[in-house]
């Protein structure tokens, strides 16, 4: 079956979607490795359908035919769309495309290597975590980036200690930095967390990765921002003391004494009655758990 590629992409590119959908199934049946690079585009098509029909089609590929034409759309300058098709196809392979990203964070395009770090934490690439640390002090900015952000998906522990060193020397990787820490959850990276409060720029993710990991220790930290005059910092910080002491209190403990008293001050009590009609439905759980430690 001789395949005219061309003509492929102009239907896929202009097609009705029943015509879309049957040059798909046609180029999957095809087999061959030409047909990759329109499956590609048809990936990042409007209709669900045909993304669907293209991704079972390029799943049906060998490993070995795809890879190097994912790599080709992957340095698309030219193609946005097919080379995110690339990546989101990249995440769902097997071992062997762990394999091909872990050559990529090595590439002399500083676009490559942060793609393939994006895809790397997407994959949650166990064996990619000693690569992403090294690649926070990767040259390029967006590098370092998705290293800090891929490390949070992965969610290894090795990751930690470097993280808090990149909190403390890189600004411009503090965000993702806290964001990873708080998705790892691991307590070590609480004091340094903890050091944040003082910045008013950081301390709302600081609070939100120190709701998801840290101890008791950090509450005489966090309760005096239960009265923050800005109602978001407020909610960060009744959310982070209320995740901490619903693990504390899980674990068999009473409930935290000053964190009852603030409960109790008729500021934060008001507060908490706004937010049972909140929209935002993490702050309408927040205020009712609240309730039921200390009844208004």
């Amino acid at each position: 079956m001789t395949l005219d590629i061309q003509a492929a992409l102009e239907s896929l590119r202009s097609g009705e979607e029943p015509v879309r959908r049957r040059v798909v199934e046609e180029l999957g049946r095809s087999g061959q490795p030409e047909a990759v690079a329109p499956l590609l585009v048809a990936v990042a098509d409007e209709s669900w359908p045909v993304r669907q029909a293209a991704a079972e089609a390029l799943a049906a590929f060998p490993e070995e035919a795809l890879l190097p034409r994912l790599e080709a759309a992957l340095r698309n300058d030219e193609d946005a769309g097919m080379r995110n098709a690339a990546m989101e196809i990249y995440v769902k392979l097997g071992p062997r495309a762990g394999e091909a990203l872990l050559q990529l964070l090595d590439d002399s395009d500083q676009e490559v290597r942060n793609f393939a770090a994006v895809m790397l934490g997407a994959r949650r690439e166990r064996r990619a975590v000693e690569r992403l640390i090294a690649a926070l002090a990767d040259p390029d900015l967006n590098v370092r980036h998705a290293a800090a952000a891929g490390l949070g998906q992965i969610g290894d522990p090795r990751a930690v200690l470097p993280l808090v060193e990149v909190l403390r020397t890189e600004p411009w990787l503090q965000y993702p930095a806290i964001g990873a820490l708080g998705e790892i959850g691991d307590p070590q990276a609480a004091p340094a967390l903890l050091d944040l409060l003082g910045d008013e720029l950081l301390r709302g993710p600081a609070m939100e990765a120190l709701g998801r990991l840290a101890g008791r220790e950090a509450l005489p930290r966090l309760v005096p921002h239960l009265y923050d005059p800005d109602p978001l910092l407020r909610n960060m910080a009744i959310q982070a003391v209320v995740a901490i002491e619903q693990r504390a209190t899980a674990s068999g403990e009473s409930l935290d004494p000053e964190v009852q008293a603030a409960l109790r001050r008729q500021g934060l009590v008001d507060h908490l009655l706004a937010a049972l009609a909140d929209e935002e439905p993490s702050n309408r759980r927040t205020a009712a758990m609240s309730g039921r430690w200390s009844p208004c």
